[in-house]
């Protein structure tokens, strides 16, 4: 029972911060930027860590592939397809003319400086390079203090390229080392979850509001300036960034543990690479169609930034892939039972 609900809240927490990388996106005011960014990719990194197991990961060789197949792969697949649909139609609509040489070369190199496109996806090539790592760093030892001292020296060494190197690196090895402090964090706290769920979950509602006013206020101090931003290695103040993405972490955790069980939100949440690929392209079809309304209707509405747009945007983006949601799910159901079926048939019975 303890696994299962462990599993549900998973994907409960997934589809929160799936949702909050939307909004963050849309058209929200700064303060809600400012709140969401503070921690919305940290929960992401956090959540990774919990589900890596180095004993399922320990041949090197066959983890590689595995993470190629499902990260890298995904990765240059979204980025064609963003591609295709840049030259077909964003491309008239941003009024800007990449080179095809241009636009490949920066998903090739993935760095922040190189991606002229989709710059949603530069996630993916980001923990592909973290879960590298980690793999490397747990064959060594999954000693908890050895972990704690990398962490450490990780966050270190992130906050201080962020301050004194302009050069930004290939796949995103420079923000690697900030989100792998969250990855590791993820794994650790994996290992102490049993004893959080028997022994502190009972303070849930306290630890809930304490963490949301906590999140609150830190993330407020470190966002005088701008809100932070792992992708443009923007994380101002080192204890103030860290601070308030754990008390961010910590507070969608809770609720997700309160939640527990929610269908819509666990679908979401099992489908978080496809809305994090194309959510902005949904935007753009939002902008077009309500630009269509006004000129059609004569209104003069504008789009800004607030929370009923953010809202409006957030909701529409989503109900507008559940069609292609449910398209890659029915192709992705019927290839791995058509591989289950072609494995059963090939198998020796000597390997039962």
């Amino acid at each position: 029972m303890n696994a299962s609900r462990r599993i549900e809240w998973l994907d409960i927490a997934k589809g929160i911060a799936i949702i909050l990388v939307v909004i963050g996106h849309s058209p929200a005011t700064p303060e809600m930027k400012s709140i969401i960014y503070a921690f919305h990719i940290p929960l992401f990194f956090f959540l990774s860590g919990f589900v890596f197991n180095p004993k399922k990961n320990n041949d090197t060789p066959k983890f590689i592939f595995h993470k190629i197949k499902i990260l890298a792969v995904p990765y240059f697949v979204f980025s064609l397809i963003g591609y295709l649909i840049y030259i077909l139609w964003e491309k008239d609509v941003f009024s800007t003319n990449f080179s095809t040489y241009a636009i490949i070369k920066g998903f090739i190199i993935a760095s922040a400086t190189t991606m002229k496109i989709d710059t949603v996806l530069w996630f993916l090539p980001c923990l592909f390079i973290v879960q590298l790592l980690f793999h490397f760093i747990t064959k060594i030892s999954i000693n908890q203090t050895y972990l704690v001292i990398i962490i450490i020296a990780s966050s270190i060494l992130g906050h201080y390229y962020s301050e004194l190197s302009k050069v930004r690196l290939p796949w995103f090895i420079d923000a690697s080392f900030t989100a792998l402090v969250f990855f590791g964090v993820g794994f650790i706290f994996k290992t102490h979850n049993d004893f959080i769920e028997k022994r502190i979950s009972r303070y849930n509602t306290e630890i809930l509001i304490g963490s949301a006013l906590l999140l609150y206020i830190f993330s407020k101090l470190n966002s005088k300036l701008s809100s932070v931003d792992m992708f443009g290695l923007v994380y101002h103040n080192y204890f103030y960034y860290y601070l308030a993405a754990f008390f961010g972490i910590i507070f969608c955790i809770v609720i997700s543990k309160i939640i527990n069980q929610s269908k819509s939100l666990s679908f979401i949440g099992k489908t978080t690479i496809l809305i994090f690929a194309f959510h902005s392209h949904m935007f753009v079809i939002l902008n077009f169609f309500l630009g269509s309304i006004r000129t059609e209707f004569n209104l003069t509405f504008v789009v800004t930034s607030s929370l009923k747009w953010s809202m409006l945007y957030t909701s529409l983006s989503i109900i507008l892939l559940i069609p292609i949601i449910i398209i890659v799910n029915i192709i992705s159901t019927a290839v791995k039972n058509k591989r289950v079926k072609t494995l059963s048939l090939q198998q020796e019975p000597t390997l039962l």
